[in-house]
């Protein structure tokens, strides 16, 4: 009796077995056939290049230039100290301060005039327009500030733009009198003083970001260029422009150097 128990309780035993694994077992082979026949999946991984950089140095020829501007007017504010003639200035080796480089042919992608400053001030004081040349980008206040115990009249000449003319004037325990404006049009717009003549500034109102401002060195650098050929100019007030073109490549560097030759003696 005990033998057929068993062998009764066997068979039923795989019969439930059987039945059990008679829907998912097909399931389970099919997905493992499947498994073998399908290659594994990586996930992307975007590039982290963030295109080139052009770098290098714009110098004069006439070796250094470094002119003091004689001071005619509220000597007390405005001859403090020496006031240089940045219209050209270099160092010892004829690097060119104040030069504009920039990319004067179509830019694709990179960088935006998001990514630039946004807040860039010129400021008058020692009656001298510091920085002497900034770059603004277009529909972006430039504020105008007088740090000096004196008057200033300031006024933009423009072209493509609307004149800026303000008075500020200095009072004894208020603030900085502060201006402000904004350039809807790309171009070189030149600011004076009307009451101190020999006080100038440039302000490059721009429409892409690549736009560099050479040290007292005379350096520059424009990085995250995206790849492309272009032609690259630079800009200085007193000695006109120059254009090379230049390649760039993802995440390498090229070097571009400018020189402008002496100028002709006036004399």
């Amino acid at each position: 009796m005990q033998k057929t128990y068993i062998t009764k309780a066997s068979g039923l035993m795989l019969f439930l077995l059987a039945f059990a694994f008679s829907g998912s077992l097909p399931q389970l082979m099919s997905t493992a056939t499947q498994s073998s026949r399908t290659p594994p999946t990586h996930p992307f991984t975007a590039s982290n290049t963030s295109g080139g950089t052009i770098k290098g140095k714009v110098t004069y020829g006439g070796g250094m230039v470094h002119n003091i501007k004689p001071v005619i007017k509220d000597e007390k504010t405005c001859g403090a100290e020496d006031i240089v003639d940045e219209s050209l200035l270099t160092d010892e080796h004829g690097g060119l301060n104040w030069a504009v480089v920039s990319i004067a042919s179509e830019v694709k992608g990179g960088k935006s005039l998001e990514d630039m400053p946004t807040e860039i001030e010129i400021s008058q004081q020692g009656c001298v327009f510091h920085p002497h040349v900034v770059v603004v980008p277009v529909n972006k206040a430039l504020t105008v500030v007088n740090n000096d115990k004196t008057l200033h009249n300031v006024r933009t000449v423009a072209f493509m733009n609307d004149v800026f003319n303000k008075v500020q004037v200095y009072i004894p325990g208020s603030p900085a009198p502060k201006d402000q404006v904004t350039f809807t049009e790309p171009e070189v717009v030149e600011m004076v003083c009307d009451v101190h003549g020999w006080m100038k500034a440039y302000i490059h109102v721009v429409d892409h970001p690549y736009y560099e401002v050479t040290n007292e060195h005379g350096d520059f650098e424009l990085t995250e260029v995206p790849a492309g050929t272009y032609t690259l100019k630079v800009w200085h007030e007193s000695l006109g422009e120059k254009t090379q073109e230049v390649k760039v490549e993802d995440g390498q560097t090229v070097e571009v150097n400018f020189n402008f030759p002496e100028l002709a003696s006036k004399n």
